[in-house]
């Protein structure tokens, strides 16, 4: 989901992020929460927060789609949002060398260029923004690299996806919903945990050895399952 959308629904955020987010400025603005091993103290923390205050969900809903396909839709009564300190690097007003370089990182990263990666999404998706979310090498190191590369775009009714890739862990996340035995979708091999909150659909699977998060709003199921059978094909 937007930054805007997941603010309404957690209620009483500082607006001072809000507005950070939309200017694309650089600062230590927590976006995601990681689920995989940063620091050791780190997910001590994480993990202590989520045995206090694991929340309820209501049961997953199933949703057929058009040829015969299924997709599993779990809805979310509620949103829990933790702080995490990262920095984000936007990749724009580059040097050619500099963005050469920035594509080293991203093929080295995930396994794939970039140009690559983008050939796998829908057509009509309007590139908006592109960034990635770096975290400390060591608790108090001071020193910050690449953790998850985001991907931002409008569809062509206006709607938003945002696509946050990581292979050597789980994206970060700032926040977390839990639903009892979640039910999981099923798209060409690759096993998808689909989440709804609102109007909008939270999506995690791993494909080819990278961990994927998918943020939207405005997107129909069937668009879903769409950019789902693009990326795992």
């Amino acid at each position: 989901m937007t930054n805007e959308k997941l603010y309404k629904v957690l209620g009483d955020i500082n607006e001072k992020y809000v507005k950070e987010a939309k200017e694309y400025r650089k600062a230590k603005n927590p976006l995601w929460l990681k689920w995989g091993a940063m620091a050791a103290c780190l997910c001590f923390a994480v993990f202590g927060i989520f045995v206090i205050q694991r929340l309820g969900g209501a049961p997953g809903t199933t949703i057929e789609q058009p040829g015969n396909s299924i997709l599993a839709v779990n809805e979310v009564d509620h949103v829990t949002r933790l702080d995490m300190d990262v920095q984000i690097s936007h990749y724009t007003d580059l040097s050619g060398d500099e963005w050469e370089t920035v594509m080293e990182a991203f093929e080295q990263a995930v396994g794939m260029s970039y140009e690559k990666f983008i050939k796998k999404l829908p057509v009509s998706y309007q590139q908006t923004a592109f960034y990635s979310v770096d975290a400390p090498t060591s608790p108090k190191s001071g020193e910050y690299v690449p953790h998850d590369y985001v991907f931002e775009f409008l569809t062509e009714d206006d709607g938003k996806v945002k696509i946050v890739i990581c292979a050597t862990a789980e994206p970060l996340r700032d926040c977390f919903f839990v639903c009892e035995n979640p039910k999981k979708s099923e798209i060409n091999g690759a096993t998808a945990l689909i989440y709804n909150v609102q109007d909008s659909f939270m999506v995690q699977f791993s494909h080819d050895n990278v961990n994927y998060d998918i943020d939207t709003c405005n997107i129909t199921l069937e668009e879903i399952e769409n950019l789902l059978t693009c990326i795992v094909s």
